[in-house]
């Protein structure tokens, strides 16, 4: 069992208490028995130490995958299950995009803030009820500032409550196959966010795909409730419950809130590499408890690398997240296969109204490899001698792989190009008769 410093101390205390109560503590035989408890605690302390100042090397988790495939090429402690924090705020952040880009709201749209946002705890931009502020604003705020009342009016405009909106997080999580990803509330307030550094892969990859939020992830500082573009928060447009409160001695702290809510507000990006780091598209600096994360994505010649960076030291996240993207566009090429159509000559058909059907790839994916073995792509096609009539378009008559050596990279079923009917002397005449008259 570890027992934390205080509690130790405590025992500790407590031992030479009891050990002494009615006797001679100068005695040797309980100064001995002193002394082994004092060592044998000491002992856990140091142990505790240890675990502590190793938490952030040792239970370090950590992948990076490049985005078009989706391969993971770095792994480590990947699908440990850890408390992520702020880094919640990513899942909210795919959904309002995903709402966005399906024309169910627009960054101009206007979210009124409910009861329920005002005064959360934590980062805020001190949203007032009642107030209203832009879809744009609102992520601004949520993706820069990390603002909780930001991200939770978000979530309220599109789920109508948190709660429904929670569910719809939970959704999209099984269906992007986050396996060990649980949300609990739509901030990351709440301790019960958990996920792996797999799982927020997964949702990272699926983030940079909506570049609607790009500009937001890369800025370092911005403001809100501009004076050229100042929100509807006027005091007299307050919901005259909350602008009586204001008035009364015991809430001095939300008139404090209400006047922040009213001028002009600054956001700063926790995630510093938007300042200096080659590339970046984003994702987010964030933290858990006592430990540090950062999701980080870069693109340099339209490839894109992602790191996640869970459970380790604020310095750490952003030197292990530059050096794992760093590696990733060093040691590794994205490649479209291609092999030229000679090499797909069409199959011959038997009891077929036609002699030969052409074929083609079902679908060629890109493929990633060591910038070493580039140039040792090998290509293989599997086909039969021929096959029967009929023959149905898109049927599946074989195999395209793509090898390094003897190691698959991929393969794609062959498919035929067109359909061909059994052949009958009825079928023949007609064909023939078509030839000639056209």
């Amino acid at each position: 069992m570890r027992l934390k410093l205080k509690e130790s101390q405590r025992l500790i205390e407590d031992a030479m208490i009891f050990s002494c109560k009615g006797k001679r503590c100068g005695s040797n035989q309980n100064m001995k028995k002193i002394v082994a408890i004092i060592i044998l605690l000491m002992f856990n302390i140091g142990a505790y130490a240890d675990v502590q100042n190793n938490a952030q090397s040792d239970d370090a988790c950590y992948v990076l995958l490049e985005a078009e495939t989706g391969k993971f090429l770095v792994e480590k402690n990947s699908d440990m299950v850890m408390p992520i924090g702020t880094l919640t705020k990513l899942m909210t952040q795919l959904i309002v995009a995903e709402n966005i880009e399906n024309g169910k709201i627009t960054l101009d749209t206007l979210v009124t803030a409910s009861s329920n946002v005002f005064g959360m705890k934590g980062a805020s931009i001190w949203l007032a009820a009642g107030e209203q502020m832009s879809v744009k604003d609102l992520l601004k705020a949520s993706i820069i500032g990390n603002a909780n009342d930001a991200t939770a009016a978000l979530a309220e405009n599109i789920g109508g409550n948190q709660q429904k909106f929670l569910d719809l997080m939970n959704t999209r999580a099984a269906e992007l196959n986050m396996k060990n990803t649980i949300f609990t509330d739509c901030t990351g307030l709440d301790s019960g966010n958990i996920s792996t550094a797999i799982d927020i892969g997964l949702l990272s990859r699926e983030l940079v795909k909506h570049k609607i939020l790009t500009p937001f992830m890369t800025t370092w500082r911005d403001f809100i409730r501009d004076d050229t573009k100042q929100s509807t928060n006027a005091k007299s447009e307050i919901p005259k419950t909350q602008a009586e409160l204001l008035t009364e001695p015991s809430t001095n702290q939300r008139a404090i809130e209400f006047q922040k809510s009213t001028s002009r507000t600054e956001i700063v990006n926790e995630n510093t590499l938007v300042k200096s780091f080659s590339g970046i598209t984003g994702l987010k600096a964030g933290r858990a408890g006592d430990t540090f994360n950062l999701v980080l994505s870069a693109e340099r010649d339209s490839k894109t690398y992602i790191a996640v960076v869970l459970n380790t030291d604020k310095d750490e996240r952003f030197s292990r997240g530059k050096e794992l993207i760093n590696s990733g566009f060093a040691n590794y090429t994205v490649m479209n296969p291609y092999f030229s159509s000679e090499f797909l000559k069409p199959v011959k058909v038997k009891k077929g109204i036609e002699t030969a059907v052409e074929i083609e790839p079902l679908e060629l994916q890109s493929l990633l490899v060591s910038r070493g073995n580039a140039d040792e792509i090998t290509t293989e096609i599997f086909l039969p001698e021929y096959i029967n009539a009929p023959v149905k378009k898109g049927q599946k008559i074989g195999i395209v792989a793509f090898y390094i050596n003897d190691t698959l990279l991929y393969e794609t079923p062959l498919i035929t190009k067109n359909s061909i009917e059994v052949f009958t002397y009825k079928k023949a005449f007609f064909k023939l008769l078509e030839s000639i008259l056209s």
